[in-house]
């Protein structure tokens, strides 16, 4: 064929086609025998921008106000280290920042709140344990005692108690009695009996009995006298359970005698003042059933005394001048004379 170009043969290259440049030949490098050895070149850090701390901008009420420094992001994308607080930044920011003066004054305040109100609590809680001790150590409450129908009381008491100075013999049911003046006191010789508990005859020495004319002082001071300690049986008629709340403060418990024969007295100061402020029914019904002639004071100094028992046998007020002290008491029923059937001459005597 005549367009083919049969010049190359086996195991040889084609030579360049018609019309080609010849291109010169690029020899290889010889090798150098020894390399030259050369020094690496170090490696350049990226270079980072100081960071600048703000300068303050304004003072508002006493606080530094700072431009705030850029925020992570922010110093990320713009090439540049995040700063750091330091400890006096730290330090300002948790001071006036967070912890300003009026909250500090707050929990100040809170504070002593708390501790007053502490102290308070103490105050009051030592008064109650006080209070609730010294109950405890008052004459038993509600306590069972023997019945007392009849006993022998010795009365010395003036104004403004009723003035009578001897000893009466009381029936409590009946409310019978008879009275004896005292021979050495001011109404030796002086005699009150009442076989009913109404009518009440009198008498001076060995005269005749003679009906107790109306206005007679001696009959109705033993008639009132009468009156109290007719249920006066334990200390419950003295130390009532309104009187017992707040108003008793017992001074001194005091055991006298041994064994059987012991009893225990109690000195004990009331409140009659405030307690007829508080309890003004109750108060009228210890007026007029506890102590006669009895004031509304602070300070009210009362003696009691029981017996085994829990029996009241000594009652003495030093304010209203009411003492009385009971002798002998039995459950036996008491029959006084009847002066309207006895003879004129006929004496009065008196157990105890």
């Amino acid at each position: 064929m005549q367009g083919s170009d049969d010049r190359g043969s086996e195991g040889e290259l084609p030579g360049p086609p018609d019309g080609a440049q010849p291109v010169a030949p690029v020899f290889a490098p010889e090798a150098s025998p020894e390399p030259v050895p050369r020094a690496a070149p170090s490696p350049e850090l990226p270079r980072s921008e100081s960071s600048e701390r703000p300068a303050p901008t304004e003072r508002s009420r006493g606080v530094t106000a700072t431009t705030p420094p850029p925020t992570d992001s922010a110093a990320a994308g713009a090439g540049r280290e995040v700063p750091y607080r330091t400890d006096r930044d730290r330090r300002r920011s948790v001071n006036r920042l967070a912890n300003p003066w009026y909250r500090r004054l707050a929990r100040g305040l809170i504070g002593m709140a708390f501790l007053a109100a502490g102290a308070f609590a103490l105050y009051f809680g030592a008064q109650f344990v006080r209070d609730f001790l010294d109950r405890d150590q008052l004459p038993e409450e509600a306590a069972e005692v023997p019945t007392v129908r009849s006993t022998t009381i010795e009365i010395r008491s003036t104004t403004p108690a009723p003035v009578l100075d001897g000893t009466l013999v009381l029936d409590t049911v009946t409310g019978s009695f008879e009275f004896v003046g005292r021979g050495t006191g001011s109404q030796a010789g002086m005699q009150v009996v009442s076989p009913d508990g109404v009518t009440t005859y009198v008498r001076r020495d060995a005269t005749a009995w003679q009906e107790a004319p109306a206005g007679d002082r001696l009959a109705a001071d033993v008639l009132l006298a009468v009156e109290y300690l007719r249920d006066d049986d334990s200390a419950d008629d003295i130390l009532t359970r309104p009187l017992r709340r707040n108003y008793v403060d017992l001074i001194e418990r005091t055991e006298i005698g041994e064994g059987d024969e012991a009893v225990y007295e109690y000195e004990m100061r009331f409140d009659t003042a405030a307690f007829q402020e508080n309890f003004p029914l109750e108060y009228a019904d210890f007026e007029d059933r506890a102590i006669p002639g009895v004031a509304p004071v602070r300070g009210l100094l009362i003696t009691i005394t029981v017996d085994g028992d829990q029996v009241l046998v000594r009652v003495d007020d030093a304010n209203t001048n009411w003492s009385w002290q009971r002798l002998s008491y039995s459950d036996q029923a008491f029959v006084p004379i009847d002066p309207s059937v006895a003879s004129a001459t006929e004496s009065v005597e008196v157990d105890g």
